[in-house]
């Protein structure tokens, strides 16, 4: 955990950084910021309804709520800022990959696996799994149904 100091210095520098991003998608998305006594929040809302929305609130309690495309992920260690403008940059980017994992026999959701490719070849990951199903089938036993989202900007 850092200290509160330089928390609160990086956590600066990222918001600035995602202010001078946010103008750049103006005219493919739709983009709020708000900054309350113990977070900061910005939401991402393309134009384009197929595209991949975002949603991130970064507490002062150094752990981040994330939405993206639909799955809400909440109360994440913040372990380092250097991930959350290249992230938002990728989402824009349509670099979101969505998959679902389905049972075979009646097509139950056993989990939920969101990618987001970032510059470099990194990636961020998060999963939600259906925790009765999980225990009673293997994610192997499944099937991979993958969305990709569009980029806000059409070429």
């Amino acid at each position: 955990m850092l200290s509160e100091d330089l928390f609160r210095s990086r956590l600066e520098a990222t918001v600035a950084s995602l202010s001078y991003w946010a103008p750049t998608i103006k005219n493919a998305a739709r983009v709020e910021t708000r900054d309350d006594a113990g977070a900061w929040r910005i939401t991402v809302t393309p134009h384009l309804r197929t595209a991949c929305a975002l949603d991130l609130t970064i507490r002062a309690s150094q752990r981040y709520d994330i939405g993206i495309g639909g799955e809400r992920i909440e109360d994440i260690p913040v372990e380092s800022f250097d991930v959350f403008v290249p992230l938002a940059e990728a989402v824009a980017e349509g670099d979101v990959v969505r998959r679902r994992w389905v049972t075979p026999a009646t097509g139950a959701e056993h989990s939920v696996e969101t990618i987001v490719l970032l510059p470099g070849g990194a990636i961020w990951r998060a999963e939600r799994a259906n925790d009765t199903i999980a225990r009673l089938v293997p994610r192997d036993d499944c099937i991979c149904r993958e969305h990709r989202f569009p980029p806000y900007h059409r070429i």
